[in-house]
């Protein structure tokens, strides 16, 4: 035999091979019945678009069981209820936060006098809502609503640490 005969009856076959797996195809594709599309009445009026939006009822989107099962991603609209009613804070009363800096202490004549916050102050006076009760070389004491507390010199406090 040469190669042409072999070559010829290879073909010969594939040929009749081919065609019974094509003819259980086909009787495979003729099992199934294909369904026509509903197709509504055509309308005859002015707006036929207008008339399909006011007579077809809106689908939602819920979870009733369809030709494809029931939706897992739809989530029912929640009704909001009444908000509760929280008790109102009292307000606590307004703080004035300052701070303070002592920067410097130095004596004149027989008397300390503190450098805070760019306020030159000796025993006595006020700056904001603190008094100054004592200098020494290196610490004052300031009094704030009867409270008394001492800082050193280089220190920066706020009221609040009084």
């Amino acid at each position: 035999m040469n190669s042409f005969t072999i070559k010829a009856f290879s073909f010969a076959i594939a040929a009749i091979c081919w065609g019974a797996f094509s003819h259980a195809l086909m009787a495979q594709e003729n099992a199934f019945e294909l369904k026509q599309p509903e197709v509504p009445p055509p309308v005859t009026k002015e707006k036929p678009l207008f008339e399909l939006l006011n007579n077809t009822p809106q689908k939602t989107n819920s979870n009733t069981n369809n030709k494809w099962g029931s939706n897992p991603f739809f989530k029912a609209p929640s009704v909001p209820s009444a908000p509760e009613q929280l008790p109102v804070a009292t307000v606590p009363e307004p703080t004035h936060l300052f701070e303070y800096k002592i920067t410097a202490i130095w004596k004149v004549n027989d008397d300390f006098k503190a450098l805070i916050s760019g306020h030159i102050v000796s025993a006595g006076d006020r700056i904001n809502n603190i008094q100054i009760t004592k200098i020494t070389n290196k610490d004052i004491t300031v009094k704030q609503s009867s409270k008394l507390k001492t800082f050193r010199l280089g220190t920066l406090f706020y009221d609040f640490q009084i």
